[in-house]
């Protein structure tokens, strides 16, 4: 019986040498016991005419049970323990042992029984030890030690007694058995040598086959696994979405939700790319203790996740069930470096009734993600109709502002900056508007969102520079000009090249351009960011960090990078006369720019309490509708706001 093969061959030569020899002998070995028990049922015959009974019989009863146990064993359907490697040693080790005994046994009653015949029965006895010897041989050709076994137990013997008889006959057979011994040994050798390059050619290609099965399985795995997180890949997910929508039973329904981290980018600029990776199986792991069995949590690439949740038969319980496996992103994240806190927004769309296919699907889920994720930090949106009628709006606005930019048809409108000491305009910030013929006003948060979205921002932030530079040339020598650049403005090739080649074109000096960054600009690449801001400063050009406090890392970036001014975020210079946390953290704020030679701006002023507390604090400038409404740019002196503003 051949043994089973194991999940993963051995590369023992050893022992897969002694399984194939097994094997041998489980073919082999019924075959030489029925030729050793038939010669010698018909020699016992002719010897039982002239030896006595007790001769012929006793041992002859002995041969036949040891060979019928051994024919039973070989040919039962299922030998003992086969299965066992130490039973297989044994037998394999055991065997020339119980050969030898065998083979001593013919000897011994083959001689003992031709003492009593004449010459011819002496040959004849001689003839059926030759026999069984060179079946044994044959049969054993395999195992050479069993070989060596049998030619001591069989043929030395008979050897010694066809040379005792003195007969001519006897020496003649004697020297043609050894020759053929001889001849039989030489065989086996070669036989033997070339079984063992058989075994090991065999083994070497099970493990080959059995290494290119599991290179097979690893490239599968790898293909269809997120290498960081252990997590499906985006592959994975996209095939396990497509068999759940061809396995939809009809009036089945399941989400596929799409989930994006707040506040990531941040962890990896300040704390590294370690701390990022441990941010993301951290959050890897909730998803999908929180999941569990009732879907599937994929990780898609960066921060983005997504999830099949298999039952969405009701929109509510849906809705509550994403926002609870979002929940679980919130809770701290204990790091070497400290605790993280991070977020998540998350879109859903439910099948059938946003999409039948999986891609339509998959696209339906990103836009609800993009509503959650300008909707707030830790928004679950599911997607509807209004988001429907919101995406058409958006191609609406691409394809008007095309015309727009390309006509010129965008304005812009300027408000003031003062110093909150004197009232004195320093510079205005130039505000893109937008009224269309046929979506009428256009917040610029809108158009500029789709701007960027559509790759226009670059053209539009150009067309509106050059006409900014050309409107700002005719102000007053020490007011500048404050113009905010697009995260992806920043990021492109040779941006500050261009940006002193439009300077030099239109004779603007570098020195009154104020151009302002927010947080959002940084995060892409804060090194690449770094460079060109260092090129734009030492041109002449001054760099002022927007919107600052509403970010993640704020403080972090004031180290890594040279500012020459900084802008208070509105949200913390709202309502800060009743807020005393809010006016420690904006008086933290502004020690802190004059520790650091930072001019400190501050946005939002639109109470004159607010503008007093600031002057209090020591803060520079300040910039809001108590100071100035965005509108035409005042070239002369006498604004009745700065007598107003100096207080």
């Amino acid at each position: 019986m051949e043994r089973p093969q194991s999940p993963c061959p051995s590369p023992d030569l050893g022992e897969a040498i002694r399984h194939a020899q097994y094997r041998m002998l489980a073919a082999h070995m019924p075959h030489m016991y029925l030729a050793c028990i038939f010669s010698g049922l018909l020699l016992a015959y002719i010897f039982s005419s002239v030896a006595p009974p007790l001769v012929v019989y006793g041992p002859m009863t002995i041969l036949l049970v040891l060979s019928s146990v051994r024919l039973a064993y070989w040919w039962s359907p299922k030998h003992p323990k086969t299965d066992s490697p130490a039973n297989i040693d044994r037998i394999i080790y055991g065997t020339p042992f119980y050969a030898a005994f065998y083979y001593a046994l013919i000897s011994v009653w083959t001689f003992g029984m031709s003492a009593y015949g004449d010459e011819s029965h002496e040959m004849l006895a001689a003839f059926y030890v030759a026999i069984c010897t060179f079946c044994g041989i044959s049969f054993n050709a395999n195992l050479p030690r069993c070989v060596y076994a049998i030619l001591i137990a069989g043929s030395g013997p008979l050897v010694v007694s066809l040379f005792a008889t003195g007969h001519r006959l006897a020496d003649v057979f004697a020297a043609m058995y050894i020759a053929n011994i001889v001849i039989q040994v030489v065989a086996v050798r070669r036989t033997h040598n070339d079984f063992v390059s058989a075994v090991r050619l065999r083994l070497a290609a099970e493990v080959s086959q059995f290494d290119s099965e599991a290179a097979r399985r690893d490239i599968a795995r790898v293909a269809n696994t997120d290498a960081l997180t252990g997590l499906p890949n985006r592959r994975a997910l996209l095939e396990a979405l497509a068999n759940q929508i061809d396995g939809a039973a009809p009036g089945k329904t399941f989400a596929f939700a799409l989930i994006d981290l707040d506040g990531f980018k941040p962890i990896n600029d300040v704390y590294g790319h370690t701390a990022g990776d441990d941010v993301i199986v951290t959050v890897a792991n909730r998803l999908k203790e929180a999941i569990g069995p009732h879907g599937v949590v994929a990780r898609l690439g960066g921060d983005e996740f997504g999830l099949i949740l298999h039952e969405a038969n009701e929109h509510d319980r849906v809705l509550q069930l994403t926002k609870d496996i979002v929940g679980t992103i919130d809770q701290p994240i204990q790091l070497d470096q400290g605790i993280a806190r991070i977020s998540a927004c998350c879109g859903i769309a439910i099948f059938p009734k946003a999409a039948t296919a999986s891609t339509e699907l998959l696209q339906r889920a990103d836009e609800a993600l993009y509503a959650a994720k300008h909707a707030g930090r830790g928004v679950t949106v599911p997607y509807n109709e209004d988001l429907e009628s919101k995406q058409t709006r958006r191609l609406l606005i691409d394809t008007r502002l095309r015309d727009a930019i390309s006509q010129s048809a965008l304005t812009l409108a300027y408000q003031p900056i003062r110093q909150l000491r004197t009232g004195k305009i320093t510079s205005y910030e130039a505000l893109a508007r937008w009224n269309d013929s046929l979506l009428g006003h256009v917040s610029p948060a809108e158009f500029i969102l789709v701007a960027e979205q559509t790759g226009l921002i670059s053209a539009l932030a150009d067309n509106l520079f050059e006409r900014a530079l050309v409107e700002a040339a005719t102000w007053p020598h020490d007011v500048s000009l404050s113009f905010n650049l697009s995260p992806l403005q920043l990021h492109t090739p040779n941006f500050a090249l261009r940006t002193l080649a439009t300077l030099a074109a239109h004779r603007f000096p570098p020195g009154r351009l104020l151009l302002e960054v927010t947080e959002t600009a940084l995060l892409t690449d804060i090194n690449a960011a770094a460079l060109v801001i260092d090129q734009l400063r030492n041109a002449g050009i001054r760099i002022a960090l927007d919107d600052f406090g509403v970010g993640y890392a704020g403080f972090a970036y004031l180290e890594k990078l040279t500012f020459d001014k900084l802008k208070i975020d509105r949200s913390f210079v709202s309502g800060m006369k009743d807020d005393k946390r809010k006016r420690q953290i904006v008086k933290a704020i502004v020690e802190m720019c004059h520790s650091l030679d930072i001019k400190c701006i501050a946005e939002g002023i639109e109470h004159e309490s607010d503008a007093d507390l600031l002057k209090s604090m020591g803060c520079d400038s300040g910039q809001g509708y108590l100071l100035g409404r965005p509108g035409p740019a005042l070239t002369k002196p006498g604004n009745p706001l700065e007598a107003r503003a100096a207080g």
